[in-house]
């Protein structure tokens, strides 16, 4: 899992193609009080079978901390790398708006995460985002000043 700073209203996009299996975005509790555990906002997305790789489950991947009511998806809903998801926020326990991005590889809520890389927009190397460092859509970009 990991947490991508990003200010309230920004355009979540889906990173693969897939149908969306969950979304929940009537909450609206947010900060670091122990009643907002558990009260987020989430889309979650059941991701094609891209890799050819028939012999694996199933990529699942959530966005959490969602704007509520921003959710522009209902579950069943097929959708393509790139389409807009909803929106970001800071709902549930969060301390700041921010983007939570998970990957399972079932929809067990005890599963353990799974690493997945990332492509910059016009190619590149994919990556693994890490903690500290700066992206926009072209990849890893220098620290704001």
């Amino acid at each position: 899992a990991i947490d991508f700073r990003c200010d309230e209203g920004c355009d979540v996009l889906a990173v693969r193609d897939g149908v969306v299996e969950e979304v929940v975005q009537e909450n609206t509790l947010t900060g670091v009080a122990t009643r907002n555990l558990y009260k987020w906002n989430s889309v979650m997305l059941r991701c094609d079978d891209d890799d050819g790789n028939a012999d694996t489950d199933p990529l699942f991947v959530e966005y959490v901390h969602i704007k509520a009511n921003s959710a522009r998806v209902k579950v069943g809903d097929r959708v393509k790398r790139g389409d807009k998801l909803c929106e970001s926020g800071g709902v549930g326990f969060s301390p700041e708006p921010h983007l939570h991005f998970t990957a399972f590889r079932s929809r067990e809520p005890t599963a353990p995460t799974t690493r997945v890389k990332f492509h910059a927009a016009g190619g590149g190397a994919p990556y693994v985002p890490t903690a500290g460092t700066y992206y926009d859509t072209s990849g890893i970009v220098a620290a704001p000043t």
